[in-house]
């Protein structure tokens, strides 16, 4: 692909009218701003289920019973994070 043929495609991009920002109030900001929160929280909660799932079954393999119980709470915190979220956006937040 040559370097004029993607010129050419983002020509109606920049030579079309610029956005219009006036409805961006502060409640839409603050209302973006929840939601990427919430869905950080919920993303992170996700990634601790997984590490903990994985630390739960090497502990279970090598009988760690520290490990599983250090796994197992991973697990519910992870758990909790991506419910809390999951909850909150079901209700509308």
């Amino acid at each position: 692909m040559s370097k004029w043929y993607i010129m050419a495609m983002w020509l109606p991009v920049l030579t079309t009218t610029p956005p219009d920002f006036s409805n961006f109030t502060p409640i839409v900001i603050i209302n973006v701003i929840k939601a990427l929160f919430i869905a950080i929280v919920g993303g992170i909660g996700a990634i601790v289920i997984i590490k903990n799932g994985m630390e739960l079954g090497n502990a279970i393999q090598n009988t760690d019973s520290a490990g599983i119980s250090s796994a197992l709470k991973g697990l519910a915190g992870g758990g909790i994070m991506a419910g809390i979220s999951m909850l909150v956006g079901w209700f509308g937040f």
